[in-house]
């Protein structure tokens, strides 16, 4: 029978008879640790005592199981922490800061397993490297065997899989990604793992780790301040100066390069790498947005894309919504939490990663500001001459990356290059209406998966240098759009919004080799080459009318879900104590049309009719939402009858359009009396 050694404490890892201990994944540069090691990274103090047990590992590959010897596949490493003794181990104090910072619920992140080496690939245990040790440059799954562990101290653990020089080193620290040989993604419990393992390193007060809130299945949203100073405090960070950035990855979770980018990031974080970077500004990430979706990983998600091997998450949450169509109706409980944190931090950048699967181009990504006519102008010139060019030129000299505007070729003749989408439903273009700097990048999804991690990670770093650079410039005018909104200077709701015309220019075009998955499909896998070719360029949008501003809108005899919805998206309103004698113009219908095809659990409503002015007094109870507000330009575009997406299109006011209604319940408030 193969001993095991067991003990009460923790004695140094060198008192140990080496004739039980058997290390074949500690580096070849230390076998053993000084108690004095030991000491420093243990959470509790060096008189504690704690059960822990070191399984005895033979170097031939084999291990015990049961009291006899059974082969395993790869290094035979295989530990798994006490659950219940680190989540209630005592920690620093400053450690002590995870919470849901949405439902103010204090919670604590568990580390399940050594997160400290690589994770097995079916999520129930670790094994594999870091850098410097010694064992096989892929782990293969492991086989199904029961193994007798016994509970083991977590730090242990951790001496296991890292050698003593190697303690300090974040670079240690792998993504599943990474230590799959970029063969799989990240599940929610790893990342939570990965994360709380950061935390827990001598620079880890530079995270915070939190919930912006939770998901329809009830997972936490994770959202992570980054940098010196970090904080989820949102009161404490709107009062610093400087500037706030957001990043959100995996909106869909079959795009998977944003999140694994940004655990990537955040471990530089953590390691100082972006230190002057951060250096005056406030940095948050909510790496995996989209959780319900994440869990559901198959190899048949997504099957063109080229990898991970392994398969990717879904692109809708898990009651089927896309939650990149969803930032008007605002159904689903992440869009919700994520409006939330939009109201709470107001951040003056946001960026959204994706990754494309759409026409055949020559480069790493494209990407796109907010596309909305509604936005007002000034932002978009920042956006496009001064962050979004001076970013393109520093990532092809500097990095060899190449970055455009995001399209898709068109069938028309002459070919041209046309961008996607004006309306708010997607979530870039809902923050331009807020004033508010939205950035969309889609890595190229037929390129190998770790060069769209590479490529997603260096444009994030890319745009936030260049929003730095300029940042007294976009402070400015994101202040001075709220101070004119809340003004009350008029400004003009576009309508029958269509692509700009074509102007002449050059894109990069590529090619793919198609690649048969046996029961699959087919990955397209791109060539490495790329081709100059003219094209009429179409990158954004221009309304065919304006519809100016009134001073307010009323909503006549208004629910609940009135409110509800106003205050989602941080829209200012009253309820009238007294009749309210006014001027207004009513929208009288003419005709209700519906689309025949269901989209995202609707069927799109589009209202005809005409405006007709005349006195009123509105009664007690009218909601009113004035004009003169920072996010006008969101009132108009949610409570208009003929605005092209809005509270109308999905239906929000259905139950106040009866068959033969011909009047809106919203109305325009052109003059007030005293």
């Amino acid at each position: 029978m193969t001993s095991v050694i067991a003990m009460p404490c923790r004695p140094p890892l060198s008192s140990l008879p080496k004739s039980e201990i058997h290390l074949p994944l500690v580096s070849t540069r230390t076998t053993a640790c000084s108690a004095s090691v030991l000491n420093r990274i243990s959470p509790l103090g060096a008189s504690a005592t704690h059960p822990w047990v070191l399984p005895r590992v033979l170097p031939s590959g084999t291990c015990s199981q049961s009291g006899t010897q059974r082969k395993v596949k790869g290094p035979a490493l295989r530990i798994t922490s006490s659950l219940d003794w680190f989540a209630a181990r005592p920690r620093p104090a400053r450690q002590r800061r995870t919470r849901d910072v949405r439902g103010g619920r204090e919670r604590c992140m568990k580390i399940s397993h050594n997160a400290l080496a690589r994770f097995s690939p079916d999520s129930s245990g670790i094994s594999g490297r870091s850098r410097g040790l010694v064992a096989p440059a892929r782990v293969a799954k492991p086989d199904p065997v029961r193994y007798d562990w016994l509970p083991m101290h977590p730090v242990l653990t951790c001496l296991l899989c890292l050698s003593s020089s190697g303690l300090h080193s974040m670079q240690d620290l792998q993504t599943p990604a990474e230590a799959s040989d970029w063969k799989r993604t990240t599940r929610l419990v790893e990342a939570e793992q990965f994360l709380a393992a950061l935390e827990d390193l001598d620079q880890g007060e530079r995270l915070q780790l939190g919930s912006a809130g939770r998901s329809g299945e009830d997972r936490p949203i994770l959202l992570v301040a980054a940098g010196k100073g970090a904080t989820l405090d949102a009161v404490q960070a709107r009062a610093r100066d400087g500037l706030r950035v957001l990043v959100v990855g995996n909106i869909h979770a079959g795009e998977v390069e944003g999140k694994e980018s940004l655990l990537i990031l955040l471990r530089e974080i953590v390691a100082g790498d972006h230190d002057q970077l951060l250096d005056g500004l406030q940095f948050w990430c909510l790496p995996i947005y989209n959780v319900d979706g994440n869990e559901r990983i198959k190899r048949s998600n997504r099957v063109s894309q080229n990898g991970p091997d392994e398969g990717v998450g879904q692109r809708p949450n898990a009651a089927g919504l896309d939650l990149n169509r969803d930032f008007v109706k605002a159904e689903a409980p992440e869009t919700r939490a994520l409006l939330g944190v939009f109201n709470e931090y107001d951040p003056h950048l946001v960026l959204d990663l994706h990754t494309t699967n759409g026409s055949f181009h020559g480069y790493h990504l494209t990407y796109a500001t907010s596309l909305s006519p509604n936005t007002d102008p000034r932002l978009d010139r920042f956006a496009r001459e001064l962050i979004l060019e001076e970013t393109r030129e520093d990532l092809r000299e500097n990095q060899d990356l190449y970055i455009f505007d995001y399209g898709n070729l068109s069938s028309r003749d002459p070919l041209s290059w046309a961008t996607y989408d004006h309306r708010p439903r997607f979530g870039t273009n809902m923050l331009g209406l807020r004033n508010r700097l939205a950035v969309l990048s889609e890595a190229y999804s037929y390129l190998d998966y770790q060069q769209r991690v590479v490529a997603t990670r260096a444009f994030v770093l890319g745009i936030v240098r260049r929003a730095k650079t300029h940042s007294l410039e976009l402070l400015r005018l994101e202040a001075s759009l709220d101070a004119e909104g809340s003004m009350g200077k008029p400004f003009s709701l576009g309508l029958d919004t269509a692509l700009v015309p074509a102007s002449p220019g050059e894109i990069l075009l590529g090619a793919v080799d198609e690649v048969p998955i046996e029961g699959l499909g087919v990955r397209r896998v791109a060539r490495d080459e790329r081709t100059s070719t003219p094209v009429g360029l179409q990158l954004g949008f221009e309304a065919g009318r304006l519809s100016v501003h009134p001073r307010a809108w009323a909503i006549r005899e208004p629910n609940a879900q009135d409110s509800k919805m106003l205050a989602l998206h941080g829209v200012r309103f009253r309820i009238l104590n007294e009749p309210l004698a006014c001027t207004t113009r009513s929208f009288q219908i003419s005709a209700v049309k519906r689309a025949r095809r269901l989209f995202q659990g609707h069927h799109e409503l589009v209202l005809e009719g005409a405006w007709e002015e005349g006195p009123a007094t509105l009664p007690a109870g009218t909601l009113l939402v004035p004009s003169a507000q920072p996010l006008c330009r969101v009132a108009a575009q949610l409570l208009s009858p003929q605005s092209e997406d809005s509270l109308w299109t999905w239906g929000h006011f259905d139950g106040r359009l009866e068959p033969d209604a011909t009047e809106a319940c919203v109305l325009r408030v052109e003059t007030m009396g005293k």
